[in-house]
């Protein structure tokens, strides 16, 4: 409960950034950013129980990128691609969005980049896997905790039963989860 718990002071800090501006730069987009916001905090503080269905966790993770998205402008930052039936599935509350914040954080999405975003779920296990371009430059000096937190988290759900593969080059960075049903 306690690593679930967690909000990121950086993921609040950075999206309130993003909305002054949008609000500074009267943009039509601003209440929408702030309802966005609200929704995710919701989510995140009241609606996540010890498990939630697999497509409530990929409507936070759309309403993250929504977000990212107005931060980006119009060329959409990442593609997502979904296979099989992810209705009939639930999850640990929270458990992909690390992964997915850390590829808008540290990933370069200049010059058209983007951040692909794979899931795929059969009868018995949820298959998570996404990939960006590493950014040359580092956006700041501390991190690393929700890397960490995740790997406790799935230790303490799934012992022995899932797999995390990350994998690191100069210019590429790779998340592959596996997790029972």
């Amino acid at each position: 409960s306690f690593l679930r718990s967690q909000i990121n002071p950086h993921f609040l800090f950075n999206n309130l950034n993003n909305i002054y501006s949008l609000v500074y730069h009267q943009s039509d987009q601003s209440l929408s950013a702030i309802a966005r916001l609200s929704d995710l905090l919701r989510y995140m503080l009241y609606d996540s129980h010890e498990k939630v269905p697999l497509q409530k966790e990929l409507d936070y993770i759309h309403k993250y990128m929504e977000l990212q998205h107005m931060r980006f402008g119009a060329q959409s930052p990442a593609h997502v691609e979904i296979t099989g039936d992810p209705g009939k599935a639930s999850i640990p509350p929270l458990l992909l969005i690390p992964f997915v914040e850390n590829a808008f954080k540290h990933g370069d999405l200049r010059n058209g980049n983007t951040i692909l975003i794979r899931l795929k779920t059969d009868e018995g296990m949820i298959r998570f896997n996404i990939i960006n371009t590493v950014a040359q430059e580092q956006k700041d000096s501390g991190g690393g905790i929700g890397l960490e937190n995740v790997q406790r988290r799935l230790a303490l759900l799934y012992p022995g039963q899932h797999s995390l593969e990350v994998r690191k080059t100069k210019d590429i960075f790779e998340v592959e989860l596996e997790i029972p049903r």
